[in-house]
């Protein structure tokens, strides 16, 4: 995307970032059809987007924003300068992370079934040098073979950056599990972004000159939906069924089963153990968070050899 950029701008044409990034998206796509799956390319072309669109918005919110330059207007570095800086510094990450995560929430949600509490801290300190990162990268991807000094310098800031990513990500409290939500919820979470970007205005002054209308149709939607989730939830009760369901969880060589009872009940036996890659993390608890299992009311033990379950915590 950054190459077309370029090019838009050296061919004197209309440099517009969204085509520029759907343009990209086909021409990976193009390449290999397979990589609709790839997680990466997901996170990077939504956060991008999020980082264009929605961090617009953001800026408009705060045209009273202070310029950098004019920080420095007084010829010495007052304290009053430092706070004016560092609270400029602080807005714009918080609304480029603020930018980034809102557009890839749900699939960091799907994937990897977990909310970053930390988030903001770790695209903080990075905003100081991931800018350097990138464009270090793009002088090492021509010039790296005759300019080492700058291929190590590039390693040495992309290890900084790792290791900070690292401790962060491993704090005790830098994140939360939670089971995969339903698809209803992705659908609605990207189609209210899209309102807000695109018909927001539009939406303001629709509202604003049918409001009475709306008010109306409203009452009778809630009626509706009042009536069809009664419906449902009797439909549901009149074909409830009593049966047990059991998966086997592939531990290696394990042994690990769910029970789901008639009562909603969950029951885990054995959970599985190899010395050198830990199932219960990798395996088993992704596995529950993707079957929407919050709780597990009973843990059973079958017996403690090393294959079924990890004593050594």
């Amino acid at each position: 995307m950054s190459i077309l950029l370029i090019l838009a701008k050296n061919l004197h044409r209309r440099n517009d970032v969204i085509t520029s990034l759907l343009f990209s998206l086909d021409i990976i796509l193009i390449i290999n059809l397979y990589n609709i799956e790839n997680v990466g390319m997901w996170l990077s072309f939504l956060g991008t987007f999020g980082l264009v669109k929605l961090n617009l918005k953001f800026s408009e919110a705060y045209e009273k924003e202070i310029e950098l330059k004019d920080i420095f207007v007084d010829k010495k570095l007052k304290l009053q300068t430092l706070i004016k800086f560092i609270k400029i510094l602080f807005i714009k990450s918080l609304k480029t992370s603020l930018s980034v995560n809102i557009f890839i929430f749900p699939i960091i949600l799907y994937v990897y079934n977990t909310i970053s509490l930390t988030f903001f801290i770790s695209n903080f300190l990075v905003s100081f040098f991931i800018g350097w990162i990138i464009i270090l990268g793009y002088i090492c991807l021509f010039l790296g073979k005759f300019l080492k000094v700058l291929v190590f310098l590039e390693n040495f800031l992309l290890s900084i950056l790792f290791k900070l990513s690292n401790y962060i990500g491993n704090i005790k409290f830098s994140k939360v599990y939670v089971t995969t939500p339903n698809i209803i919820f992705f659908i609605l979470y990207y189609l209210i972004l899209m309102i807000y970007l695109f018909f927001k205005d539009k939406l303001k002054e629709y509202i604003y000159v049918n409001r009475n209308i709306i008010i109306l149709k409203l009452k009778i939607l809630i009626k509706f939906s009042f009536i069809i989730l009664l419906f449902l939830i009797l439909i549901k009760n009149i074909s409830k069924k009593d049966y047990i369901k059991i998966n086997f969880i592939d531990v290696g060589q394990g042994d690990c089963s769910l029970i789901t009872t008639s009562m909603k009940k969950t029951i885990l036996i054995d959970g599985g153990n190899n010395l050198e890659y830990d199932y219960g993390k990798n395996v088993v608890l992704p596995y529950l968070l993707k079957s929407g299992t919050k709780f597990v009311d009973y843990i059973i033990i079958s017996h403690f050899d090393s294959d079924h379950v990890r004593t050594d915590y």
